[in-house]
């Protein structure tokens, strides 16, 4: 795993954290002068500086990284080589999916996809755009009943509105913009759960718009299949 560590205030604790995780990390790119990182619009120059480190880093299962005040996750997969970019919309959809959201609240201007996927009957009513509206709407879930609340923006920030419960353990609410949560929640919920990567490709805008849903899932599986000796936890299928 490469850490595209830029200016970002948060790299060395990102490093720290997936770590003491078990992750194989590969600290890259790091700078003392300020990079500006649009987490919801990376160029093609930024896409190329980081391909750059991930072919030095040779096989690896993804990069990740924040925004340089490390409150909004960045995070791009590998696929054949190549690192491709999954938009804050795509990783709020998996975080919200992985952590079993009943209440999901989210901008108008989200990615459609929210509106047809596994989180419709969960999804709130959409806000203007903006963490303060997107806290509000979920006090208005809070007051309907609603026990595990979250949200999301489009440059990733990550937002929870209530207490989670995970595998016997307590997530605290953090009504504020997370970067960590989502980068660590997506590779558990990869490493879990085959159909979650599914969704994730079939979410992305560009393949859902040339492929079918079945071409979608035997792409993924024939990808799966190449890189098997790397990624025993899905020799199962686990769909």
């Amino acid at each position: 795993m490469v850490v595209y560590e830029h200016s970002a205030v948060g790299r060395d604790l990102l490093v720290e954290i997936l770590e003491q995780l078990g992750a194989t990390v590969v600290p890259a790119g790091r700078s003392e002068t300020f990079v500006p990182i649009d987490t919801e619009n990376i160029t093609n120059e930024q896409l190329a500086a980081i391909q750059a480190l991930a072919d030095q880093a040779g096989t690896l299962d993804g990069v990740v990284s924040t925004d340089g005040d490390s409150d909004r996750p960045l995070l791009l997969g590998v696929d054949d080589g190549r690192v491709r970019f999954f938009g804050g919309d795509v990783v709020g959809m998996v975080v919200a999916d992985f952590l079993g959201a009943d209440a999901v609240v989210v901008p108008i201007t989200c990615n459609d996809a929210v509106d047809r996927g596994p989180l419709r009957s969960v999804l709130e009513p959409k806000t203007r755009i903006g963490s303060p509206y997107v806290i509000a709407g979920m006090e208005r879930a809070q007051a309907k009943g609603r026990r595990a609340i979250c949200g999301w923006e489009a440059n990733g920030g990550f937002l929870t509105g209530s207490d989670f419960e995970l595998q016997g353990r307590r997530l605290s609410a953090l009504p504020t913009r997370d970067a960590m949560l989502p980068i660590l929640a997506v590779l558990a919920a990869m490493h879990r759960d085959r159909s979650l990567v599914y969704q994730a490709v079939a979410m992305d805008p560009l393949t859902g718009a040339l492929l079918t849903l079945p071409q979608i899932r035997r792409m993924v599986d024939e990808m799966f299949e190449a890189e098997k000796q790397w990624l025993p936890q899905f020799a199962g299928g686990n769909a």
